[in-house]
């Protein structure tokens, strides 16, 4: 569901950093295997969709469910600047952010600046956001700038990473039904033949191959993860037992920002209807894992920042990628 952090910055001279021998590992190759597939996907998406771009805006590459991509929409939407969403499934997603960097990345959240700079990185755009904008400068207050962004990489590691292993284990082990209305979740707010197409293909294909390659297809790993997250909330409890209203300083910060964005997951804020499986199709398990998460000082504490910080009119529909149908 996306990753927000990467280690590098864009750069034109790619194939001199890239080593004669180099092998891509299997994670790679599932994050860019849909650029590796002939062509022939690659080509049905330019043929009936094309991004959606304003002159003067900036551009979010995203995939709509990921919580990093949140983190990275609710800024800018605090921000105020123009910009417009290109949402896209897991691993369709690489045919517009590997173009967009020359071959350098295919990690969300991606901002496309209108000056052409390209971030690549959620806490990166953060602080962009927050270092070139009055209004959301209250996100890294100076005196608490260093531990609100070592709290961020802890709710990328600890809450992140886990949420993400826990949920593609009980999702895709779970009956077809499941991973096809996963699929279909994860392609809303696409373009018309991502909608039509990524359902099928991550029910039959994309599902599995996650489960082969990654951590998560072993149940231990998951209940570790399980271990983790509830640990992580109960230690973003202990911060909140004085009664603090924010986990930083006496204001909103980038720390609730990003622990709530990341609790998405888990919890499914009203704020994101439409962005979730429905109960129905989701096992016992995730549903009383959401109650006991929301009866948790933390649990409340993201409920709180969705109602009182997040703007319910700026929430999806997003503008998607257009079809090129819509244009004549």
């Amino acid at each position: 569901w996306g990753r927000g952090m990467s280690s590098s910055a864009p750069s034109d001279d790619i194939s001199s950093r890239v080593p004669e021998n180099y092998k891509p590992t299997k994670m790679e190759m599932i994050e860019k295997g849909p650029m590796m597939m002939g062509g022939a996907i690659g080509m049905m998406l330019r043929s009936f969709s094309q991004p959606g771009t304003i002159k003067d805006h900036a551009r979010l590459i995203s995939i709509g469910l990921s919580p990093f991509c949140e983190k990275a929409r609710w800024a800018l939407d605090l921000s105020g600047i123009p910009y417009t969403e290109d949402s896209h499934p897991p691993f369709l997603s690489a045919y517009y952010t590997l173009p967009a960097t020359k071959g350098e990345s295919s990690q969300v959240p991606m901002l496309i600046l209108p000056s052409g700079e390209i971030l690549w990185d959620s806490h990166k755009i953060l602080g962009f956001l927050a270092t070139n904008h009055d209004s959301v400068r209250h996100l890294y207050p100076p005196s608490l700038h260093q531990p609100i962004s070592a709290f961020e990489h802890l709710v990328h590691q600890r809450l992140g990473a886990p949420a993400r292993l826990f949920m593609y284990n009980r999702l895709l082990k779970g009956p077809p039904q499941t991973a096809y209305g996963l699929g279909r979740v994860l392609s809303r707010h696409s373009s018309k033949v991502e909608e039509f197409l990524y359902p099928p293909l991550f029910s039959a294909f994309i599902g599995k191959g996650i489960l082969s390659v990654t951590k998560a297809r072993r149940d231990e790993n998951a209940k570790l993860a399980l271990n983790e997250i509830r640990l992580f909330y109960e230690e973003v409890s202990s911060m909140l037992s004085d009664g603090r209203p924010f986990l930083f300083g006496d204001s909103f910060t980038a720390a609730d920002l990003t622990f709530s964005a990341h609790t998405t997951l888990l919890q499914t804020p009203q704020n994101l209807d439409g962005m979730s499986l429905e109960d129905d199709l989701m096992p016992r398990e995730l549903l009383d894992l959401r109650q006991e998460l929301l009866a948790t000082r933390a649990g409340n504490h993201a409920t709180t920042m969705y109602k009182e910080h997040r703007a319910r009119d700026v929430i999806h529909p997003v503008s998607g990628p257009r079809d090129k149908s819509l244009f004549g």
